[in-house]
């Protein structure tokens, strides 16, 4: 903290300052939402927004993670691939999606098979 006068002629008045570092109160993942095509891959950014409103990309500082490796894997600068995925398997069954969308606290990944209507879920979050 520092102390702060003011004064005029005689008279002096005085207060005192304390500065606080901002924090991220927030994270938020772009684009909110991607479909991608099996082999294929989607970049994402994290953009921090701090308590004093300011906002920084923190996409390469972030840690990227993945709740299922066999839906979607993310590289530790957020360019997320389309899993282990077995492309002569799912092209005999039928045209396989994965849909990232961002829910709160990550992003929610689908898989889908439209043949067989396979469902599968995961997360993606940057920490």
């Amino acid at each position: 903290s520092a102390n702060i006068s003011a004064t005029s002629g005689s008279v002096t008045g005085s207060t005192s300052i304390t500065v606080i570092p901002a924090v991220i109160s927030s994270i938020a993942g772009t684009p909110g939402s991607a479909t991608i095509p099996a082999g294929a891959t989607q970049q994402f950014t994290a953009t921090a927004t701090f308590t004093d409103s300011s906002t920084q990309d923190v996409s390469t500082l972030a840690i990227w993670t993945s709740s299922s490796g066999s839906i979607a894997n993310i590289s530790s600068s957020g360019l997320a691939d389309s899993g282990e995925f077995d492309n002569d398997r799912e092209c005999w069954r039928g045209v396989g999606l994965r849909n990232l969308e961002c829910r709160p606290g990550g992003f929610a990944v689908h898989h889908h098979q439209s043949s067989e209507r396979d469902h599968g879920e995961g997360n993606i979050t940057a920490v």
